[in-house]
């Protein structure tokens, strides 16, 4: 028990997003037997920001490297970056995790990296699909629901200059908005946080299991089965612990 409260104690968590470029291909259209006849170049990773819940956000983009200039399209040393990232991570936060997870794992394994323990995921998308009721879930009209931080929105064309031109202009903008992305997923994951336990990395080194909280004045409830219930009075997260697992006070 004892080994098992330090590694839950010492658990990593991040929230990510990942930007990537479009998927070019040669086409005559949808109304062509044939949609796409070949693909020019398939999507590869513009850049990805990534923070912990009390930490500052951190962006990796293909400008970044040295390579950069001469191999524009070559994503390997940001996907390594990210293949790192993930590695030290235990719980990961996005908005869409399918979709990044996969992706991430899609390019991992093109160029031909390690596997990885990838990290237990909680996805802000699917939770707001399976328990609220919007006219839409995406991260824009949820986070102006929920009047946290305003999702960016982007100029005309951007991905296009980045890819065809390396507009550095583009390129400010695209980490600006990359960036604000994952702190408006990190508010809505925080807003979602004391409706769902489940969605907490496990932590026994506090009572309440809420990262930004991690308070141990809690009202107690009762005991239910082998587990005793309570609240957290500075968040309201509601949680349990088994009955012969933690000596009330």
């Amino acid at each position: 028990c004892g080994s098992q409260r330090k590694r839950y104690a010492q658990m990593k968590q991040i929230i990510i997003d990942l930007e990537i470029s479009p998927e070019f291909t040669a086409t005559y259209g949808k109304h062509h037997e044939a949609q796409v006849l070949e693909v020019e170049r398939y999507q590869y990773l513009f850049c990805f920001s990534y923070k912990e819940p009390r930490g500052k956000v951190i962006t990796v983009s293909l400008r970044d490297f040295p390579s950069y200039k001469r191999q524009p399209y070559n994503d390997k040393m940001v996907v390594k970056e990210l293949h790192s990232v993930l590695s030290q991570y235990e719980y990961v936060v996005a908005h869409n995790t399918k979709f990044d997870i996969g992706f991430a794992k899609t390019r991992f394994m093109y160029w031909e990296l390690p596997p990885i323990q990838f990290p237990k995921s909680f996805c802000t998308l699917s939770w707001a699909r399976r328990n609220l009721h919007l006219n839409s879930y995406s991260l824009k009209n949820v986070a102006h629901y929920f009047k946290v931080t305003e999702k960016m929105e982007t100029s005309k064309g951007l991905w296009q200059r980045i890819h065809y031109h390396q507009d550095r202009k583009a390129w400010d903008e695209m980490e600006k908005y990359n960036a604000i992305d994952v702190i408006v997923t990190d508010q809505i994951h925080e807003k979602m946080a004391a409706w769902d336990a489940k969605m907490i990395a496990p932590r026994f080194d506090s009572l309440c299991q809420n990262p930004r909280c991690q308070s141990n004045d809690v009202r107690w409830h009762g005991i239910r089965g082998t587990k005793h219930r309570f609240t957290c009075r500075k968040c309201g997260l509601w949680g349990a612990v088994k009955v012969t697992s933690y000596t009330l006070q």
